[in-house]
């Protein structure tokens, strides 16, 4: 896995980090039988917060990284999120990853200023 981080320290890779939020992601739940436990989803939103933080940390890029994870129940409701970020969009970098399951959405972005 070494060899996925040999791009310029400056540069945000877009396809690396969404690839490690979705792996993050699938390693937690047991795909396709998985279903919504609300008493897990504290368990499931840390798992996958931890583990794409500590692929990130493996990276040798200059970033600090801020990752959000949100689970929401397919019940119908909608869900409406918003961010703003001021920062040096040549340098700095964003990702979201929306994960469909029969019974929930997993919802995951990455933000990661430059330092």
């Amino acid at each position: 896995m070494a060899d996925q981080y040999e791009d310029d320290e400056d540069e945000f890779n877009n396809d690396e980090v969404q690839k490690i939020a979705s792996k993050a992601i699938v390693d937690v739940f047991n795909f396709p039988d998985v279903v919504y436990e609300r008493t897990k989803v504290n368990q499931w939103t840390q798992q996958i917060i931890d583990n794409v933080i500590k692929e990130l940390a493996r990276s040798p890029k200059k970033f600090k990284y801020v990752v959000t994870c949100c689970i929401q129940q397919d019940c119908g409701a909608g869900l409406v999120s918003a961010s703003c970020t001021m920062w040096e969009g040549e340098r700095d970098g964003y990702i979201a990853v929306n994960f469909q399951a029969p019974t929930f959405t997993v919802y995951v972005t990455v933000f990661a200023p430059h330092i």
